[in-house]
């Protein structure tokens, strides 16, 4: 932590810093744990840094946003941190450290259970909360329930249109589609978690400690039973199908602008992966909103004639002399995306001239004839308009090939689209 930083955490707490430690680095804010003792007893806080070098920087998806959500939520039922401190240019938060942990990979499954009804009835209770009586300056009130969908639409294409020089047509289709299908009723404005997924809350002793910004298998019939019992409303199986869709567009379009800004705290090639995968799920989302299927294409079987025997070597060094022995988390991240390029380099050596050959196959097969990238982009967007299954089915089979590079048994990366998300 700078000595600009840590005076200022021990002016806020009236107090000196005896520990700290940092968290895991992240794309776009620093996060360090801090022990503070006081006359009145020690303290313990996490401090969260904006960097400056995340897609979101300079954007209203700020420190300083999350501080007024914080502030509304102090006086509820829901399980967050205390809000201890804001820097006054909004670029540093220091909040009360709650008991838990974030890792619920490996829990028995009656621990697991209980995690997942403890996180549903903080869910639930957060939903159940009157937005009208809640104060949140700068957070934008839906109109009508097309308003609900289309308000963060909005603000995702705004920020792609800045931060992208160009949309993959299948980001361009999905926008266009979400934008036309909004759900036509809503049952009530909420609050909601600005990403409900793994990380992002604490537990111990099998119940949620607090909410931030699960990861756990669930029956959605049950899951949904105990969100209810909490306060949430009857879920709409039909938004659930929407919304499936518009996070997937978020997971794309964040991992796009990291790659336009040459990477993101692991780097770049870590998050080339993530982001076929990201525009291959969109597309299956789509389709399954749709109520279309396709039926599923052949991996590329590529030119085994070609030699990637140096290739192979390096590979197996990575695999198992170097990544076993490391113990930062930090650098065995960035090592296994080293070993990912090499594998992609491998495959695409194999690969290209294939999936050039079927792309343009299929785009002629679908279209009637040969079209280039921008043509590609333009068609997306009508078809998004009006969702033309017949180009969504095209736009599936160019991200499994796009993907089929990258998907790599090393990495534990599978060509087949994974089952559309209806559960955490």
């Amino acid at each position: 932590m700078d000595e600009q930083h840590r005076r200022w955490v021990e002016e806020v707490l009236d107090g000196r810093i005896v520990a700290e430690s940092r968290g895991l680095i992240g794309g776009s804010r620093d996060l360090w744990y801090v022990d503070v003792e006081r006359r009145t007893g020690p303290v313990a806080a996490v401090l969260r840094v904006e960097t400056g070098a995340g897609v979101f920087a300079g954007t209203d998806m700020s420190l300083a946003r999350e501080a007024v959500v914080y502030r509304a939520l102090q006086a509820t039922a829901v399980p967050v941190s205390a809000l201890l401190g804001m820097s006054a240019d909004g670029s540093a938060i220091l909040l009360d450290r709650l008991p838990g942990t974030s890792r619920t990979r490996g829990l028995p499954a009656d621990q697991a259970e209980s995690v997942l009804e403890s996180l549903m009835d903080a869910i639930g209770t957060l939903h159940s909360l009157d937005v009208d009586a809640l104060e949140l300056p700068g957070f934008v009130r839906p109109v009508d329930p097309g308003d609900h969908a289309r308000a963060d639409l909005r603000r995702w294409r705004s920020l792609a249109d800045r931060r992208l020089p160009a949309l993959d047509p299948m980001l361009v289709f999905a926008f266009e589609w979400l934008d036309r299908n909004p759900p036509a009723e809503v049952a009530r404005t909420v609050l909601l978690q600005g990403d409900t997924g793994p990380g992002n809350f604490l537990a111990e002793d099998g119940a949620i400690t607090g909410i931030a910004d699960s990861g756990l298998p669930a029956d959605p019939a049950r899951r949904d039973a105990r969100y209810r019992e909490a306060g949430g409303p009857v879920v709409d199986e039909r938004s659930v199908g929407y919304c499936a869709v518009s996070v997937q567009l978020r997971c794309a379009l964040t991992t796009a602008m990291t790659l336009a800004r040459g990477g993101g705290a692991l780097g770049y090639i870590a998050y080339r992966a993530p982001h076929h995968r990201f525009l291959l799920q969109l597309g299956c989302c789509l389709a399954a909103v749709m109520d279309v299927a396709f039926d599923p294409i052949d991996p590329p079987e590529g030119d085994s004639s070609i030699d990637t025997s140096l290739h192979d070597h390096a590979i197996e060094g990575l695999v198992a002399d170097v990544i076993p022995s490391l113990t930062d988390p930090t650098v065995k991240l960035r090592t296994r995306a080293s070993l990912l390029t090499l594998e992609h380099l491998r495959a695409r050596d194999r690969l290209s001239d294939e999936v050039r050959r079927l792309e343009s196959e299929d785009r002629r097969a679908t279209i009637g004839r040969e079209v280039d990238d921008r043509e590609l982009v333009d068609l997306a967007t009508r078809a998004g308009a009006v969702g033309d299954p017949s180009v969504l089915g095209l736009l599936v089979r160019r991200a499994q090939r796009d993907l089929a590079s990258w998907a790599t048994p090393a990495v534990g990366e599978s060509l087949a689209p994974r089952p559309v998300p209806r559960d955490f």
